[in-house]
């Protein structure tokens, strides 16, 4: 995997949309930042009403998110999962 840096706009809590484009899951889904590192980007599992979405490893999406008038994307894939949590994470890989 090559070398990913998490940029210094992303912060704990922020607001992101996920935007899944292949599957039966297709869509444009809301969540948060979970966590984060330098290398690492933890998101929440995205919710359907009070269901946590099932998407599964490898599934490619985008990441939206927008810092003061600007907007950026980036294609993440999903690369592990964890589920036994409060609140379900996962964790996103450039």
């Amino acid at each position: 995997m090559a070398e990913a840096t998490v940029p210094a706009e992303f912060y704990v809590k922020q607001s992101v949309e996920v935007d899944v484009s292949e599957g039966i899951l297709k869509g444009l889904y809301n969540t948060r930042i979970a966590n984060l590192n330098d290398q690492a980007l933890l998101l929440e599992v995205p919710q359907i009403g009070n269901m946590y979405l099932p998407l599964k490893i490898g599934q490619p999406m985008k990441l939206r998110y927008v810092v003061e008038s600007w907007a950026y994307e980036a294609a993440v894939t999903l690369a592990a999962r964890k589920d036994n949590l409060e609140t379900p994470i996962m964790l996103v890989a450039r």
